[in-house]
């Protein structure tokens, strides 16, 4: 229907094949990046497009909430522990079977493991994977600030392309319009669009961030269908995906993970997978079944022993 992404966007063969992709990036923390990110996955995934989730960083729990909303697993892209070439073929692997990917930043657009490095960040993996930037803002308490602030992320680093940007606690039609005027004038990066100010958009909190959703079904299809309809209202989602096209092709790279042939010896592994044993990243689980492995589930909660025949047990963190 309202789609506007071109068949020649998937085509193979003598065609560079292009991956279109999208990096959501946050000011800071807590300025609602899974929230406008989840409702995007959502509203696209309504579009009966394959949108695929990537989260930056070392983190297990918001990638639950993608894996979710979109019906993909979602996979960790981390500059930190893993190399630029590392990064591409895990991307290039998941990108390859979707219409677009969608690629949620870690804490500020620019934070990364020390105040020295850009290793780590958001910015760092938008330069990887030649991908554009849209900025989210928590627009709430200020207006013609917002273009202040936008500024000063432009300006920091010319190498990362920020393309749009999406306000988030946007109080009133004045108060999105003073602040989108203050950025677009200041800045020439076109608002794509706002998140209401709306206490039930919330997504509940703990220590470690989000509640992890193996604990409970925390995107109730009543709250998906909400937050998706608001994305759909607010949101230019076709700027959305013109600017996930625009992203430039990869760069050459050379495949060092997924290359070994699986050995006839099999192996099988015991999972632990329940509410106490869910922090794992799915392409460590991907490397072990093209090594061979075959895994199986079990809860220590739940089950009152191991799964028989097994080669070895995998005990993954969490809580």
């Amino acid at each position: 229907g309202r789609c506007c992404i071109s068949d020649s966007v998937f085509l193979r063969g003598s065609f560079p094949v292009r991956y279109p992709r999208v990096v959501l990036a946050g000011t800071n923390s807590s300025v609602g990046k899974t929230t406008v990110a989840l409702g995007i996955m959502l509203a696209l995934k309504k579009r009966n497009l394959k949108v695929q989730p990537f989260k930056v960083g070392p983190d297990y729990i918001d990638p639950t909430y993608h894996t979710q909303a979109t019906g993909r697993a979602c996979r960790n892209l981390d500059s930190w522990l893993l190399s630029p070439d590392t990064i591409l073929e895990l991307f290039e692997r998941q990108a390859i079977k979707s219409d677009v990917s969608i690629i949620e930043g870690v804490m500020g657009l620019y934070d990364g493991v020390s105040d020295r490095s850009e290793k780590g960040s958001t910015a760092l993996l938008s330069k990887i994977l030649r991908c554009p930037v849209i900025l989210i803002v928590d627009a709430h308490s200020l207006s013609r600030s917002a273009g202040a602030i936008v500024l000063g992320y432009q300006k920091f680093d010319k190498e990362v392309r920020i393309v749009g940007v999406i306000l988030n606690n946007i109080g009133s039609s004045t108060h999105y319009q003073w602040a989108k005027n203050s950025i677009e004038e200041k800045t020439g990066i076109p608002v794509l669009g706002f998140l209401p100010r709306d206490k039930n958009l919330h997504l509940p909190e703990r220590h470690l961030g989000l509640i992890p959703t193996q604990e409970k079904e925390l995107l109730q299809r009543s709250l998906c269908d909400r937050l998706a309809g608001l994305v759909d209202k607010n949101i230019d989602l076709d700027k959305v995906l013109k600017i996930s096209q625009s992203a430039r092709a990869l760069p050459k790279f050379e495949k060092e993970i997924f290359v070994t042939k699986s050995p006839s010896d099999k192996v099988t592994i015991a999972l632990t997978l329940d509410k106490a044993f869910s922090f794992y990243y799915q392409d460590n689980l991907d490397i072990l079944r093209s090594l061979g492995a075959e895994i199986m589930e079990f809860s220590p909660l739940e089950d009152k022993r191991l799964p028989q025949g097994i080669d070895g047990l995998y005990l993954g963190g969490g809580f």
